[in-house]
């Protein structure tokens, strides 16, 4: 969210929907004159105050998240605050403050008439038609290993891993950085657009796009470093033997830029426009490793297989072959290619000493990076939700506090 002057714009409901659209009208010129949220704040960076609301799971600026809210009701939906009950996956770092936080502000804020809260990996579980298992959530800045049994959460067995797609993202500029060094060292002409792409107000955009479009993550690392040219689909799973040649499956579809992907085996570039291009060659599976490896950016954490364990090994004796039977991967970063197969390699290997059944199954979550949205309005869509959630009678009888009595399995 870029800011600029202060100031929180609302909603006003009247009977009157000409007086309703007008109102809506005022509140969206507001939003546009005070503030930028998204893309908009990224392309007009030296105009703004550039700032991330959120960080590893986190709330850090309950202000710039009402600035968020108030431009989604003005700008993106549209709509009149006080009509539509409100339900919110929430991450599962948050506290109990930030969640009474969450509920003055949209009560007494935008007024609407009713809230739920829920686990985010619980309802990308749900999106995939499952109701037990593991979910890893690879966010931004974080990633949650929740164990689900039967729709509840094991909040006891919760595991959480400061590495996300941000990191990739980091890592990934590190490495092309430090190309570009050695480049330099060596004499060579630097690419002025190249310059412009690590070192600008917007890179940590642009080597976003970057990373989804171009990154994978390597079925056997050390294979992967023993071998030139070494692609996502190089080497099947059956003990890495090479395949055959074939189209590769990383081509750029996104409508924002012209980066290709050749044969297997081959070097991807990234066109940054005007002629210009951007080759990456190992990046392409580095920048994943730190998921399994976190040390390569010398953090203290554990990877994502070890995290899966520890998650399993926590809960009960009698329910941890139902929990181990699905792992599903959810978040942004989950739809690298190769992170499912790599995933069950490697949890493959750990299961059977463990004595949990070698019979789990990994999938990425169904509705992809929307996933968690997609089992909230399977949610929202139940007969039953109107009970579930957060009343407005009940919010002005008990206060903030009543969220963490209806709302949070």
């Amino acid at each position: 969210a870029g800011a600029g002057r202060g100031g929180i714009p609302r909603t006003h409901a009247d009977d009157d929907d000409d007086d309703e659209e007008e109102d809506a009208d005022k509140q969206r010129s507001q939003c546009e004159r005070e503030y930028a949220v998204g893309a908009s704040a990224l392309s007009n960076g030296s105009l703004w105050d550039v700032r991330w609301p959120m960080q590893r799971g986190l709330t850090w600026s309950d202000g710039d998240i009402e600035r968020m809210w108030a431009h989604l009701y003005a700008t993106e939906l549209n709509v009149v605050s006080e009509d539509h009950a409100v339900m919110v996956t929430d991450s599962m770092y948050q506290g109990r403050r930030a969640r009474e936080v969450l509920a003055h502000m949209l009560f007494e804020r935008f007024d609407i008439p009713s809230l739920y809260v829920s686990a985010q990996p619980l309802m990308s579980l749900y999106a995939s038609g499952y109701t037990s298992g593991v979910v890893v959530d690879i966010g931004a800045s974080s990633t949650c290993v929740c164990p689900v049994l039967e729709g509840s959460v094991l909040h006891h067995a919760v595991q959480t891993v400061n590495i996300g797609g941000d990191d990739m993202s980091g890592y990934l500029r590190t490495l092309l950085l430090q190309r570009r060094t050695h480049a330099h060292a060596q004499g060579r002409a630097l690419d002025v657009a190249q310059l412009q792409f690590l070192d600008g107000l917007c890179a940590p955009y642009h080597i976003r796009r970057l990373k989804e479009e171009l990154g994978f993550v390597a079925l056997d690392y050390d294979v992967a470093l023993a071998t030139p040219n070494y692609s996502c689909d190089a080497y099947v799973a059956d003990g890495g033997r090479p395949a055959a040649p074939a189209a590769s499956a990383l081509t750029a579809n996104s409508s924002h830029s012209q980066g290709q992907s050749s044969r297997a085996g081959e070097r991807t570039s990234f066109s940054l426009g005007g002629g210009h291009s951007i080759a990456l060659d190992t990046e392409r599976y580095l920048l994943s490793e730190i998921l399994f490896q976190p040390s390569l950016v010398h953090k203290h954490e554990i990877g994502l297989p070890r995290a899966v364990e520890l998650a399993i090994a926590e809960c009960e004796g009698e329910v941890r072959s139902d929990v181990a039977a699905q792992l599903v991967l959810s978040g942004g970063p989950s739809l690298l290619p190769g992170l499912c197969g790599r995933m069950q390699k490697e949890m493959s290997a750990l299961l059977p000493v463990l004595n949990y059944g070698t019979n789990m199954n990994v999938s990425i979550a169904e509705g992809g990076a929307a996933s968690a949205w997609c089992g909230s309005a399977i949610v929202a869509s139940l007969s039953s939700f109107p009970s579930m959630a957060l009343s407005r009678d009940e919010y002005n009888e008990y206060g903030p506090s009543a969220i963490h009595k209806r709302c949070f399995a």
